[in-house]
């Protein structure tokens, strides 16, 4: 017997080497590297708060297949059985029994190497000497070929790199008997299925009295055995509660990818947040925060801004209170603003763009007109969150209605839409500082009803009116550039959303021709959205398409105020032009634009 307290290494790999007869090894200090006791009735016991790292051997018969035996055949999974005893037993003959820890050569860092670019895991070779570094030789994946049973406690403890994917993972390939129990630990170098990992592979009988691998935020382990092998299997979690809501749609939209599997894209991000413990919270926030694509549907909210604006302007050739007369074409040009409150469930948003737009109004009998318009608007910044994203684009509107007025009484409906193109820069750091590149795309169509009555007295005037409309909102397929496995990936998909918008218009007016006004008016009014949330499907770029999106979200007021001045200015019965002012706001985001428009009739 041979009672270590200290510590035993070699230059050479081979801790520990045994001759012809029985030996028993009992570790109560450190042993790293391989351990060849030869033949003889061996065992190797390694007590409580002792260490052994493996190398690649624990070979505790000599020659294999020789000496006494219960089970002499070769199981099915290739590995000998022959040369040991019948039952694994705590310090038995044949047997590794841990009772400390089990240690599978160097720990992985918990910050995964990228795999897939071929990187390479580091030792410890070039510490001092060889022959001073008791680390010398010892590698972090391992494959260990146990002759022999292996036993661990109640007591034990074991540490293990798995990778959950197409890389090595540590594993012990014993002969004989697998018995666990005790706690472990894991580091994952890679994550993209939940295919369980094999632990240690057994030609003997394999029993787990109660093997507890200690979990993470994301990850709850668990031990599942086979007719020969101790495997790892999860459930994850990345969902977790202290997330944002965008955080835990992508949270579930990363247990959806490693449960559908291949999704090597992801694997090494998947690792790294798999790997965060408890009080390690900030860093998983922050990580999900780095990710969240987010920014991408503020310019979607800026382009349904425009269309309200767009749509109200159609019939842009009206009179406070005369009808149309023959025919009359308008141009306008407006410099627009937005903003979005940051908030726990949102990011912050400012933006501004440019707006020119024109169309005609022809008057028709019964009272009718129809009008026409096309426009161009151009975001010059969509800044998100500082500067975590930046955007800028261009988009074309177009649309046609019909209005009729009788009395005082007016209504008109239209149909309208547009697309938009934008070039969008987003700033991601996890492992490194990364930028992600896109040129998303997004178009709407909407149906407006409009109804008013014009009430006079005298050169004053009233008009209350009720707008209803309905937006098709819609994001093209498209994906980020420049990320890889952290870049994101929106779908295609549209967005319904209704809006209900009384208002009041008071007003005054100055002058008045046959065919034109000079007034000042102001308008007050509420918006109603049938939603809180302009709400897009996006998935990350790594991960298996099949998987289910993360639904990402950013705010919309879903009620809000609308309010407006107007100061109509007349050059002669031809050419009048009207100075105007509109504001949109609410709890969560506001929207601003002031524009000169000018009117030709004809």
């Amino acid at each position: 017997t041979l009672a270590n307290t200290g510590l035993v290494s070699a230059v050479s790999g081979q801790a520990i080497v045994g001759g012809v007869g029985d030996e028993r090894i009992d570790n109560r200090g450190v042993v790293i590297g391989d351990i060849d006791l030869g033949e003889g009735s061996n065992a190797f016991d390694n007590k409580a708060a002792a260490t052994f790292m493996a190398f690649k051997t624990i070979d505790l018969r000599d020659p294999a297949g020789t000496g006494p035996l219960a089970v002499s055949a070769v199981s099915t999974s290739g590995l000998s059985t022959q040369g040991i005893s019948a039952q694994a037993v705590p310090g038995g003959a044949a047997t590794f029994t841990n009772a400390g820890e089990f240690l599978m050569g160097l720990s992985a860092t918990r910050t995964p190497i990228d795999l897939a670019a071929g990187a390479t895991f580091a030792n410890l070779d070039a510490i001092g000497t060889p022959a001073t570094n008791p680390f010398y030789g010892a590698r972090v994946i391992n494959t260990v070929a146990l002759d022999g049973h292996y036993v661990q406690t109640s007591t034990g403890h074991l540490a293990f790199d798995v990778a959950f994917g197409p890389y090595a993972s540590d594993r012990v390939n014993a002969t004989g008997d697998v018995v666990v129990a005790g706690t472990g630990d894991v580091i994952l170098t890679w994550l993209q299925d939940s295919k369980p990992v094999t632990l240690f592979a057994a030609g003997g009988s394999v029993t787990d009295n109660g093997l507890k691998i200690a979990d993470t935020l994301a990850m709850d382990y668990r031990i599942q055995t086979t007719s020969g092998a101790v495997q790892l299997a999860f459930d994850t979690h990345f969902d977790q509660g202290f997330l944002n809501v965008n955080g835990r749609a992508l949270g579930r939209h990363m247990n959806s990818a490693i449960a559908v599997g291949d999704s090597g894209g992801i694997g090494r991000l998947m690792a790294l947040i798999g790997n965060l413990q408890a009080g390690q919270e900030a860093t998983y926030t922050r990580i999900f925060q780095n990710l969240n694509p987010e920014p991408h549907l503020a310019p979607l909210r800026s382009q349904l801004a425009s269309s309200n604006a767009f749509s109200a302007q159609l019939f842009g050739c009206a009179n406070p209170t005369l009808q149309v007369d023959g025919k009359c074409s308008w141009a306008t040009i407006e410099r627009a603003t937005a903003d979005g409150e940051s908030e726990f469930d949102t990011l912050g948003v400012k933006a501004e763009g440019g707006r020119l737009r024109g169309g005609f109004e022809q008057s028709l009998d019964g009272g009718w007109s129809f009008a026409a318009a096309a426009g161009l608007e151009r975001l010059d910044r969509v800044k998100v969150d500082g500067v975590r994203s930046w955007s800028q684009g261009q988009g074309l509107s177009a649309g046609a209605g019909f209005k009729r007025r009788s009395g005082g009484a007016e209504m008109a409906f239209s149909l309208s839409g547009g697309w938009q193109w934008m070039e969008t820069a987003r700033q991601v750091e996890i492992f490194t500082i990364g930028r992600a590149e896109s040129d998303p795309e997004s178009g709407y169509v909407r149906a407006d009803a409009r109804f008013a009555y014009v009430m006079e007295n005298g050169r004053l005037f009233v008009r209350p009116a009720l707008n209803v409309w309905a937006t098709g909102l819609h994001q093209q397929r498209f994906e980020e550039r420049g990320l890889d496995g952290m870049g994101a990936r929106g779908l295609s998909h549209t967005q319904v959303i209704g809006t209900a918008n009384p208002e009041l218009t008071l007003g005054f007016v100055m002058k008045e021709t046959a065919r034109s006004q000079a007034a000042v008016s102001f308008t007050v009014g509420g918006l109603f959205n049938s939603t809180d949330r302009i709400e897009m499907p996006f998935q990350l770029i790594g991960s298996n398409p099949s998987s289910d999106p993360a639904d990402i979200r950013t705010a919309l007021d879903k009620s809000g105020w609308r309010a407006g001045v107007d100061l109509h200015v007349i050059g002669d019965d031809r050419v009048s032009v009207k100075f105007n002012y509109t504001t949109e706001f609410g709890d969560r985001t506001s929207n601003q634009a002031a524009g000169l428009n000018v009117r030709v009739r004809f």
